[in-house]
């Protein structure tokens, strides 16, 4: 990770133990995906710690009201998991009992009470943040849907593969 604060000008290298896909911030606290699992950082990015690993790769990260979701993905199950972390992403509780265990869930999103799981059987709703899913798009030609959101509007679209 490189990062500048002086609009480009000038760049340190923070973090050099592996790549990065994602990265989300909230109330001065970062997170981003890596090879190795979630990594945290609560001073903008100088120092990283591992919040979780289990022998997987960090999938997402997301904002939610009142904290963290993310997706990570299993090396020894070959499966993914969905996570919440209500304390600033220092510990995290699993959320994925109600899902079908797969290696290609996608993404994760909150629009208003409700969390959104895309995932390879379709798209999963949770009214009760997490404790018990319902699908409510089934699935197309074997794709799992990616999840985007604007304000209250989801946006999914189906492609092969998990990210």
């Amino acid at each position: 990770i490189f990062k500048s604060t002086d609009q480009g000008k000038t760049w340190k290298h923070v973090y050099t133990d592996g790549w990065m896909i994602d990265m989300v911030e909230s109330e001065g606290v970062l997170l981003c995906t890596n090879q190795h699992g979630i990594l945290r950082s609560t001073d903008g990015g100088e120092h990283w710690d591992l919040v979780i690993s289990e022998g997987g790769v960090g999938i997402a990260v997301e904002v939610i009201e009142g904290g963290f979701a993310a997706i990570t993905y299993n090396t020894e199950s070959k499966t993914r998991r969905v996570r919440i972390s209500s304390d600033g992403g220092k510990t995290w509780q699993a959320i994925d009992a109600g899902l079908p265990p797969h290696a290609s869930i996608a993404s994760i999103k909150q629009v208003g009470d409700y969390f959104f799981c895309g995932h390879p059987e379709g798209i999963f709703r949770s009214a009760d943040r997490g404790k018990t899913w319902n699908l409510i798009l089934p699935a197309i030609k074997e794709k799992v849907f990616n999840l985007s959101v604007s304000g209250k509007v989801i946006y999914a679209f189906p492609r092969s593969g998990g990210c």
